[in-house]
């Protein structure tokens, strides 16, 4: 009984070290916390307040559209199809072929108004968009990568327009089949939908062919 005292004693001892230990680092971390609230309200603070952070923000430069840039907020119906329609291609054409990528397609199609053989198709075409695309982006990107890009030269641009050109025929082939794989009712939703959300997000930035930027 006697061991089982000291030993329950010097437990406790220990006990109350360790909570004024705690009790100390605790009651520092709160001083450290309130020095810089006393320091700011003093407004002699060393530290950036929240306006001076936001107006370093607002100071910021934001580049305003070139002279002829299509913008599809305010005119969406001056976006040509072709750039339309490429966008979703694109944004719906699976990388890894993965299972997320498709179901992830699947519902932006059942947002567009698609039921799920008219989805299945649209993701098919959207594959095969992939598959030919892939390989003149992969052009594109080599003959930049030659050039003095982003101010290229008179050769430059006459390769880009080409392969820009060739990236507008997939997509203007693509379209020309999409009533055949999912009928004319489910390519009037994807029109509809296309025509009333996509192209408000686009804007076509005047220069090379197929310059555009889809947010």
């Amino acid at each position: 009984m006697g061991f089982l005292r000291t030993a329950t004693n010097k437990i406790a001892m220990d006990f109350r070290i360790r909570s004024r230990k705690s009790l100390f680092v605790f009651g520092l971390i709160i001083a450290i916390g309130v020095m810089p609230l006393v320091g700011s309200g003093s407004g002699k603070s060393s530290s950036p307040s929240t306006a001076s952070v936001m107006k370093k923000f607002q100071k910021k430069d934001v580049k305003p559209d070139p002279a002829g840039t299509i913008d599809g907020a305010q005119n969406p119906q001056a976006i040509p199809d072709h750039v339309a329609y490429g966008a979703v291609l694109r944004m719906l054409m699976p990388r890894q072929n993965s299972d997320f990528e498709r179901r992830r397609a699947l519902a932006w199609a059942n947002i567009a108004g698609l039921d799920e053989a008219a989805a299945n198709e649209l993701y098919a075409v959207a594959t095969e968009f992939g598959r030919r695309i892939t390989p003149v982006d992969r052009q594109i990107a080599e003959v930049k990568n030659r050039s003095t890009w982003p101010d290229p030269d008179e050769q430059t641009k006459r390769q880009l327009n080409e392969l820009n050109t060739q990236k507008e025929q997939i997509v203007i082939e693509l379209m020309a089949s999409l009533p055949t794989k999912m009928g004319a009712s489910s390519v009037d939703k994807l029109r509809q939908h296309i025509n009333e959300k996509v192209k408000r997000k686009i804007k076509v930035i005047p220069g090379l062919r197929g310059a555009s930027r889809h947010h």
